[in-house]
């Protein structure tokens, strides 16, 4: 079942959405015009639309997605000072 929830990250209005597709399951947050994402989203396509966005991977929930070590930045998070090696809570407050 897909759920969508309303997040509080650091006092700052944030969406969250766990969906189930097939065998894997996408789980992402909005914050702003900011995407912090699951490996299964292709984050470079989003430097397209000039979108910043992470990728943490392995994870099936949205406390797993804030506290998770993230993997890789597109372009347009790398311009707003995120890197990879940061936990997806601390790279969403960068790019957001």
């Amino acid at each position: 079942m897909q759920t969508h929830t309303h997040l509080d990250i650091n006092g700052e209005a944030a969406d969250g959405y766990v969906i189930p597709v097939g065998a894997c399951t996408l789980v992402f947050i909005k914050k702003g015009e900011a995407l912090l994402a699951c490996g299964a989203i292709d984050i470079a396509a989003l430097d397209k639309f000039k979108v910043p966005a992470a990728k943490v991977t392995g994870v099936a929930t949205l406390d797993e997605l804030l506290d998770g070590t993230v993997r890789a930045v597109n372009a347009t998070a790398t311009q707003q000072g995120a890197v990879a090696g940061q936990t997806g809570r601390a790279t969403l407050e960068i790019i957001s």
